[in-house]
């Protein structure tokens, strides 16, 4: 009758081992899939944040291209406003003094010495 209470509650024992190490089993997969969960849900927070500043900047380049545009436009419209003019000729009295200068920068030039 003993051996037979020792099988029973030999077998009682081995049942809860093998339950126990069902249940780690099934915990470990959970945690598993948990961290799983959790890496996928930093990967997208990841590229969802990359995502929005991609758009952002693609925003800020259109804007500034829109702004290039018309800053381009005003820059035409003011050349096309410049008159062509034809050159003025220099009156003899600038053509004197810019020779009275040219000559002063070479009498000054000659009498410094090297």
């Amino acid at each position: 009758m003993g051996e037979i209470i020792q099988w029973i509650v030999g077998g009682a024992f081995a049942f809860v081992l093998i339950l126990f190490g069902l249940e780690k089993g099934k915990t470990k997969k959970a945690t598993k899939r948990a961290e799983k969960a959790e890496a996928e849900r930093d990967t997208i927070k990841i590229v969802s944040k990359v995502q929005q500043q991609a758009d952002k900047i693609k925003d800020d380049l259109v804007l500034k291209q829109k702004g290039n545009e018309e800053d381009l436009k005003e820059v035409i419209q003011s050349i096309d406003s410049i008159p062509e003019e034809k050159e003025v000729p220099l009156s003899e009295e600038i053509k004197k003094l810019a020779a009275d200068q040219s000559a002063r920068a070479r009498a000054r030039a000659n009498r410094v010495p090297d």
